[in-house]
């Protein structure tokens, strides 16, 4: 008979548990303290002060002293030119020229002449023809 043997064996388990640690840090905060800095103050005073001031006036004095102002005005004279156009004067000079007057008759001969024969053939060819649709509506 067969007797099992049994064996223990121990194993390690993490359990997961809430540790807290506290840590101190320490943060600078600002200190609002009052100072009192004296700032002087500005008055202004005005103070008005005479100074010259020198003003040229012109007078105008006619003295006896005689100026001449000369005007000159443009007026249309009327001036005759002549112009010399050479016309041609015509001459007629009368002319006898002989006309030969020539007159024919007709005389009939019998000559053989060859006619020529006309054969005609009908061809029909494709021709190629533009066909232009129009089409409404909004397109692709």
């Amino acid at each position: 008979v067969n007797v099992p043997m049994v064996t223990t064996v121990d194993k390690i388990v993490e359990v997961p548990q809430i540790e807290e640690r506290y840590v101190t840090k320490e943060v600078v905060v600002p200190e609002i303290v009052e100072r009192t800095i004296r700032v002087p103050k500005w008055i202004y005073v005005e103070k008005v002060m005479e100074v010259k001031e020198i003003q040229i006036v012109e007078r105008v004095v006619e003295v006896p002293d005689v100026q001449i102002q000369e005007i000159v005005r443009e007026v249309p004279k009327v001036e005759i030119q002549e112009v010399i156009r050479e016309v041609p004067v015509i001459q007629t000079v009368e002319r006898i020229e002989e006309v030969v007057e020539v007159r024919q008759r007709e005389v009939f001969v019998d000559v053989p002449v060859d006619v020529p024969q006309i054969q005609q053939q009908m061809v029909f060819r494709d021709i190629p023809v533009a066909v232009v649709q129009e089409r409404q509506g909004g397109g692709a």
